[in-house]
């Protein structure tokens, strides 16, 4: 057969075009010989130009029906026409094709398949009835089975799927643990990784996985929704009979950060586990006992969730924080408790310290109770210790009570934000004063400066209560004037008989504004 192959090739080696054209005839082989054998350095070993039905057909019992060696190129289809089929294979009916296409062996494949046209119609079509399209197994722990790009010069997407159907997907993948148990960090049939390498300045959103739900509906021309649900994603795990142990954990979202470096959050930059963003330029109506939620907690059967939402312990320094909106918390169904705490609850709510020159020692408590309801009332209260602020009188009437150091001695400021407007103060006497002025006396004044020995008078002040008597345990007494907003209050000597340290003298006075 190589001889008779001699004669298609010149003296000097090049094919003869004329002596290939004059060549018709059928070629035979059996047993290992090939049917036909180029080993020369050809620019192509075969040729087949006419207008042929079929360009090869191999119809024996091969075992090997085509084998190509150190080619570059190992098959090349090239059309100047237009075909329906580049590629065919067929089966008889009743017949098994195990493999059709197989790329095996202990070398390296750079590229199995390559497409790489300018435009594709359809770079892989599959029709028809198949049990599985692609099927991909083996390979090392770093094996990836199926990888999908764009091309540079093209726009879209390097994979599109499309159909539709009960229960039809465009990619399904099925994985299970093979009967044993899985080792590894993480095991899954899908892992998507967006990987960054440098400096990102685009304002582009990039993501490790996007999915997206669209409905072509405009206002005017809205589609309809009547029952089942549009879901962008869709994340079911169904639970079998099972018992867990040692910490295990099922999860139907996990997740997870792994800070590997330092990181620096900037202001108006958000750096957070899940973001639940609505926007555009419609709006939401909500009917009837509709439900428009950023997230919804919800059990459809007889198994109810323990805890709607729970911060795990040390999970984040601040559980919950709620900025700008009408209601923080709203309870609108029937609720047994409606807050309950393991440990006594700190409400933690804006006040205002006291001026330097009265409580380095602590004596000055502020006890706010918020407001009571949308049009309710501010209620606040405010404890005084004499004795724990370590405060002393001055032996001069009207001269302000502070802390010898200096620096403004008043008790605290009223605030339109944290107290409303005054409408009532109560001053109540909870311990007898001591060693100091008993007679004492409160206002208030435009500056928080006034100093301990000075005279309030020297302020632009307002004479809140005037006692005219000592203080008494038990006493309980109303201003005849209300401090202003933005008001400082300071406690003066009523009588100026005794200057003196005070070693007890407690009060509560209570706030109440609109």
């Amino acid at each position: 057969m190589k001889h008779v192959l001699d004669y298609f090739y010149t003296l000097k080696g090049f094919p003869d075009a004329g002596r290939f054209r004059n060549f018709k005839t059928d070629l035979f082989a059996t047993g290992t010989t090939p049917g036909i054998t180029v080993d020369r350095a050809v620019t192509t070993g075969l040729t087949i130009s006419g207008a042929t039905t079929t360009g090869i057909s191999i119809t024996g019992l091969s075992t090997t029906g085509l084998y190509i060696l150190n080619a570059t190129t190992a098959i090349s289809l090239a059309f100047t026409l237009s075909k329906t089929e580049g590629l065919a294979m067929s089966v008889s009916s009743s017949k098994t094709l195990t493999t059709g296409m197989s790329i095996s062996g202990s070398g390296t494949v750079t590229t199995g398949i390559l497409l790489d046209a300018t435009t594709f119609v359809t770079g892989i079509s599959f029709t028809g009835g198949f049990t599985t399209a692609i099927g991909m197994s083996g390979g090392a722990s770093t094996y990836i089975p199926f990888q999908v790009g764009t091309k540079a010069s093209a726009s879209g997407s390097g994979l599109k799927l499309s159909g539709s159907g009960d229960n039809s997907s465009g990619v399904q993948l099925y994985f299970d643990d093979g009967g044993a148990s899985v080792a590894g960090e993480v095991v899954s049939p899908i892992r998507c990784r967006m990987l960054i390498t440098t400096n990102q300045t685009s304002g582009t959103s990039v993501c490790g996985s996007f999915s997206q739900l669209v409905t072509l509906g405009t206002t005017g021309s809205t589609k309809a929704l009547t029952t089942g649900a549009l879901r962008a994603a869709y994340i079911f795990a169904q639970i079998g009979a099972l018992t867990m142990t040692s910490a295990a954990e099922v999860q139907g979202i996990n997740q997870a950060f792994t800070v590997a470096g330092d990181t620096s959050v900037g202001t108006g930059c958000r750096f957070v586990g899940v973001d639940v963003n609505i926007r555009g330029a419609g709006t939401v109506s909500v009917a009837g006992t509709g439900i428009m939620a950023a997230v919804l907690v919800r059990s459809s059967e007889t198994t109810k969730w323990t805890t709607g939402i729970q911060i795990a312990d040390d999970g984040a320094t601040t559980g919950i924080d709620i900025g700008d909106c009408t209601t923080g918390v709203y309870f609108s169904g029937t609720t047994t408790t409606h807050i309950s705490s393991e440990s006594a609850i700190v409400i933690d709510m804006p006040v205002t310290a006291p001026g330097a020159g009265f409580d380095t020692a602590g004596g000055v408590k502020w006890v706010p109770f918020g407001k009571r309801g949308s049009a309710g009332m501010f209620v606040t209260e405010l404890y005084i210790d004499l004795g724990d602020a370590a405060v002393t009188s001055a032996g001069t009437v009207k001269y302000i009570i502070g802390e010898a150091a200096g620096g403004g001695a008043n008790v605290g400021q009223i605030t339109a934000a944290n107290h409303g407007t005054i409408v009532a103060m109560e001053i109540i006497c909870l311990e007898t004063p001591a060693t100091g002025d008993d007679d004492i006396d409160f206002y208030s004044a435009t500056v928080g400066s006034g100093a301990y020995n000075s005279s309030v008078e020297d302020l632009v002040e307002t004479l809140l209560y005037e006692r005219g008597d000592p203080w008494a345990a038990g006493d309980v007494k109303y201003a005849s004037a209300l401090p202003s907003a933005n008001g400082y209050i300071y406690l003066t000597a009523g009588n100026g008989d005794t200057a003196g340290a005070y070693s007890a003298g407690k009060f509560l006075i209570r706030l109440y504004g609109t």
